[in-house]
């Protein structure tokens, strides 16, 4: 057989994102889609659903921030103006390297969209149409700021187009400009162990410390639904 022929050695690969942040990645991702074409379709108990499913994925992120995988907390990626202005830099030049876990442009990204998708998912509790339907804390606001609540979430969701435009352009850049694929680390976990040293591979989640974040999120959500006031039933 000729040098030609032989199949070039797989690239050793190290973990870097656990199984529970990739799942989250991609629930989030359904549950903004699904969001969207609910309302867009008027499918607006099925888009309260989708909120929710949103406003468990938040809580648990935030846990997950404090008590998750190395990668996967805010303590390994909070963005210094430092870092962020040095990383910028060597984004033209020749010194550019991949970041193991988040860059520090990618730090602001992950705040922003926690930030935005936050205030989406709150002010959802509270807007109303004024016609057939309302979230489910409505009746304990008055008109006008029932109306402050609304334009919010009608706005604020324009900024999370915005931001998803963003961070898919910044994607698609990074493959394209950098030769660096970000989305197969999101399906797999793993980056090429010359990108990640030994000693930051991501260490295996704690699963008991994981089911606790995921079922205190779940019982959070719980809760805000169950103690939700009667609506009132006055639009006509």
């Amino acid at each position: 057989m000729t040098s030609a022929n032989k199949k070039e050695p797989p690239i050793a690969q190290r973990p870097v994102w656990d199984i529970l942040i990739r799942l989250w990645h991609w629930l989030l991702v359904v549950c903004l889609a699904g969001s969207w074409a609910s309302a867009e379709f008027d499918r607006m108990q099925l888009h309260f659903w989708f909120g929710y499913g949103i406003l468990g994925l938040m809580l648990f992120r935030v846990f997950w921030g404090f008590v998750g995988t190395r990668h996967a907390r805010f303590s390994s990626f909070l963005p210094k103006p430092q870092r962020v202005i040095a990383y910028i830099q060597s984004l033209r030049s020749t010194s550019w390297t991949p970041s193991v876990g988040h860059s520090p442009i990618g730090a602001l990204a992950v705040f922003a969209i926690l930030a935005v998708i936050s205030a989406q998912v709150l002010s959802g509790l509270f807007t109303t149409d004024d016609i057939f339907w309302a979230g489910p804390y409505n009746p304990l606001l008055g008109s006008d700021a029932s109306s402050l609540f609304s334009s919010v979430h009608r706005i604020n969701f324009n900024v999370i187009k915005a931001i998803v435009v963003m961070h898919i352009a910044a994607v698609l850049s990074y493959w394209f400009f950098k030769s660096t694929n970000l989305i197969k680390p999101m399906f797999t976990g793993q980056k090429p162990a010359n990108v990640v040293p030994e000693q930051e591979s991501a260490e295996a989640p704690r699963w008991r410390t994981a089911i606790l974040a995921v079922g205190l999120s779940v019982v959070m959500v719980l809760m805000i639904v169950w103690f939700a006031p009667e609506p009132v039933d006055d639009f006509f």
